[in-house]
């Protein structure tokens, strides 16, 4: 299926209505619950591929070579299925809500961090989830990735 990543989506809604509308052919992954209220916005699933995760500090530009960035340790590199999922959630939720709600159904699930840049000198965005088997893993961007 083709990714469908929207600039804005029609399907907000506010608390307690029940109008947003999944896109058509999305589901949920079954490792993690949907946050209340949420739509499906955007959603991609490759039966093989290839994902990095970032396991360290963001260490300097590579200008001249193909990785445009490099970082104090090398990323965890899977392959395998690949689900992303873009979620819209009801328009008073904050980001740190969310985020929150993510973060403790990971760890409650026995998912480990692999990295938290919140807790290193340069502070960036925070951090990225992996069970043992690294898959699924959780990114701050607000989507859900899967390596199964």
């Amino acid at each position: 299926m083709a990714p469908h990543h929207p600039r804005r989506s029609s399907a907000r809604q506010r608390w307690g209505a029940a109008t947003a509308q999944d896109l058509a052919g999305a589901k949920d992954h079954p490792a993690l619950k949907r946050f209340a209220g949420s739509a499906i916005v955007g959603y991609e699933v490759r039966n093989f591929d290839e994902v990095e995760f970032q396991t360290s500090t963001f260490k300097e530009y590579d200008l001249a070579g193909r990785d445009t960035r490099r970082y104090i340790k090398p990323p965890l590199q899977q392959e395998g299925k690949l689900t992303r999922i873009w979620y819209e959630a009801p328009g008073n939720t904050r980001a740190l809500e969310l985020y929150r709600n993510y973060a403790n159904e990971l760890a409650a699930n026995g998912f480990a961090v692999l990295y938290d840049s919140s807790r290193t000198e340069r502070q960036g965005s925070g951090p990225t989830f992996s069970p043992a088997s690294a898959a699924p893993a959780a990114t701050s961007s607000g989507t859900t990735e899967a390596n199964t």
